[in-house]
């Protein structure tokens, strides 16, 4: 007699990695940020996300799709004391976990070979250990070297386990949706700022008794939630550029990008510029209308809540220099680093270490003090020494290198996505200290990831 037999294999393996990806959600919600219950409640998700992205055909896409979801989150907190949400961590473990019972089950193991993109962006930490020698403050090198090394596996696994194109748009989609979550949530912030949830910040504007709203969403920054959606923004106006029903990407985009001025972060806006500008020239012809179009309504949506007096102060703040600016403090802090690096050339102050410095550096009229520095590319050499410049014109090298192949290539959306992000980041690091900012360490390994053929792959055995 016929009839229903049951789920085939690779059809239960997928409701079993569902149940348990379903599981790991609410046990990381419940997870707080400190204390033994707290770590354990983390160990299980990780657990959970482990089974997840081992028992599922396309595991490892759809949890490095997740890693990159999570970036959105940060430091995501939920009006319940101290509870908070570190989906990141968990859901890296998890990943790795899985890949290490893909070895177990092959019962094969092969030290993994790094391509030369994944030596370059141990660049950094090299540097970081270059620094402890000399550091001014150890546990805080420590520190920072710890959450390098996170962030250098986590580009890392990105490259592994995004196999394909189509597993690298899925993550890139991933990205972008939850950007698109974390822009709506920063308008409702902007519009309900005693909503409570998240971080506001509200400060005097250059004109007199008008107020400054500026939602950060998860992070403890504007000017990083900024960062954040426009790179999911120039994401989602990449895809958009391919035609047809992809065209729908806009209006996300237009949501991420009404987001990124709703901060009033300048150095967003002057980083955003220079990559709207390299996805006009790169992108296809045929979206650039609709690029201007959706550009000129945002604009206008932003000036008819704020006012176009406001948005105008804010765009010609950027060219006052008077003492206590956020301009002149930029360019004191600037020749303030480069007196350290010439203080301390061979280990620098150590790596975090700069604001054990600083003090002695500081010019008048910038900030009394600081907790870490504003550029990137000089701080680095200012931290660790003759180590971090020879980190960064190495990684800057091979970047480039692996970005003109993929050019030869032919770009695809998610190249274009990725190359925008990137210029965006390079203007972006000599105004915000971008060292440790998640989506730039996952763009590198979705930019490396299909490049090489490494030794070991994060992927499914058949």
């Amino acid at each position: 007699m016929g009839g229903v037999t049951g789920f085939s294999r690779g059809s239960t393996r997928d409701v079993v990695s569902a149940i348990c990806a379903a599981l790991a959600v609410p046990t990381l919600a419940l997870a707080p940020s400190v204390g033994e219950r707290g770590w354990v409640m983390l160990v299980i998700a990780s657990i959970l996300v482990a089974a997840a992205v081992f028992m599922a055909s396309c595991g490892y896409t759809y949890g490095m799709a997740a890693l990159f979801a999570t970036t959105a989150l940060k430091n995501a907190t939920v009006p319940l004391g101290d509870i908070r949400v570190d989906a990141f961590i968990s859901i890296l473990v998890g990943v790795l976990l899985a890949g290490l019972l893909e070895v177990v089950k092959r019962r094969r193991f092969r030290i993994p070979r790094l391509s030369v993109l994944e030596w370059a962006l141990l660049g950094p930490f090299a540097a970081g250990v270059w620094s402890l020698a000399a550091s001014l403050d150890r546990a805080t090198t420590l520190m920072c070297l710890l959450r390098l090394l996170v962030l250098w596996v986590a580009a890392i696994a990105a490259s592994r386990a995004l196999v394909d194109e189509a597993a690298r748009r899925t993550a890139l989609v991933a990205f972008i949706g939850a950007g698109t979550v974390l822009a709506t949530f920063a308008i409702v912030q902007w519009s309900l700022p005693d909503l409570g949830i998240g971080v506001i910040h509200i400060q005097a504007s250059a004109l007199p008794g008008m107020m400054l709203i500026r939602p950060a969403g998860f992070y403890l920054d504007p000017n990083f939630l900024a960062a954040h959606l426009a790179l999911t923004s120039l994401g989602a106006l990449a895809l958009a550029g391919v035609g047809g029903r992809a065209r729908w990407w806009f209006v996300p985009a237009a949501v991420m990008l009404e987001g990124v001025v709703l901060t009033f972060s300048r150095s967003a806006w002057v980083a955003l510029t220079l990559g709207l500008v390299i996805l006009f020239v790169v992108g296809s012809r045929r979206s650039r209308l609709p690029l201007i179009g959706t550009l000129v309504v945002v604009i206008m949506v932003a000036g008819a809540l704020n006012g176009p007096e406001l948005l105008l102060s804010r765009v010609t703040s950027m060219l006052l220099f008077d003492d206590g600016s956020s301009t002149a403090t930029r360019l004191f802090m600037a020749g303030s680093t480069v007196e350290m690096t010439f203080d301390r050339p061979v280990f620098g102050t150590g790596l975090g270490a700069y604001a054990e410095a600083y003090p002695e550096y500081r010019k008048p009229g910038a900030l009394l003090r600081v907790t870490h520095p504003h550029q990137v590319p000089l701080a680095l050499i200012a931290e660790t020494g003759i180590a971090g410049l020879v980190a960064q014109i190495a990684l800057f090298t091979v970047l480039l290198s692996v970005v003109l192949r993929r050019y030869r290539a032919g770009f695809t959306a998610v190249d274009v996505a990725v190359v925008t992000g990137f210029a965006t980041l390079l203007v972006g690091s000599m105004l915000q200290y971008f060292l440790y900012f998640k989506p730039a360490w996952l763009l590198c390994g979705l930019l490396a990831a299909g490049m090489e053929r490494p030794t070991v792959k994060l992927q499914r055995a058949e």
